[in-house]
């Protein structure tokens, strides 16, 4: 987040940073990880960018067993 401090400045830049890490309280750490990386990619430097990326995550986590277990039970009634 380097990047961020110099793109924001020092003060706002650490603001931006605490905002981040404090997704951690309610996030799950990969997700917040895996959000971070695309936020930088994208070149999107704020913490509302992470967290909607963290989110994007989650529910994707959340939707796919779901998606998992429509198709087993498709499997079972039709085999």
């Amino acid at each position: 987040m380097g990047g961020g401090l110099q793109a924001h400045g020092d003060r706002a830049g650490t603001r931006a940073l605490i905002e981040v890490l404090s997704l951690a309280r309610h996030m799950n750490h990969e997700h917040l990880v895996a959000s971070l990386a695309v936020a930088l990619q994208a070149g999107a430097l704020t913490a509302d960018a992470v967290a909607l990326e963290a989110r994007k995550a989650e529910e994707a986590d959340r939707s796919e067993p779901a998606a998992i277990a429509r198709v087993s039970a498709r499997r079972r009634a039709i085999g």
